[in-house]
């Protein structure tokens, strides 16, 4: 596989998954089971550590929409051929349901909303 990973240091999360993806895509030979795999424990972990930070309201897969919100890169339109190997349009915007009904409007988020919508907007 032709192509370069970027230094850790100073390297943005954005920037690590657009070179990922480019690697993947681009330079590679193609998505494998395995870049499938390693894009899933990203985001599941992500959205794991997510549920933690706020006080695990709902289930930690109601924050998938969240985790996967940090990787597409136009969340209101996912064309991104090498982005639709991982997820569709249809899929983030059932996250994003999911994530509305069950963590925003759940009682339980406005006692801690303020910290945790002030930390996802930084």
């Amino acid at each position: 596989m032709q192509g370069s990973l970027l230094p850790i240091d100073g390297v943005s999360w954005e920037e690590s998954v657009r070179e990922f993806l480019n690697i993947i895509c681009t330079d590679g030979d193609g998505i494998t089971d395995q870049h499938e795999e390693m894009m899933t424990f990203w985001v599941d972990k992500i959205a794991h550590d997510l549920w933690e930070f706020n006080n695990e309201v709902g289930t930690w897969e109601d924050y998938l929409y969240l985790a996967w919100q940090g990787i597409v890169t136009n969340p209101d339109n996912i064309s991104d051929p090498c982005m639709l190997f991982f997820i569709t349009q249809s899929e983030f915007d059932n996250f994003h349901k999911r994530y509305i009904n069950n963590v925003v409007e759940n009682p339980k988020t406005l006692d801690n909303q303020k910290s945790f919508n002030d930390c996802m907007n930084q």
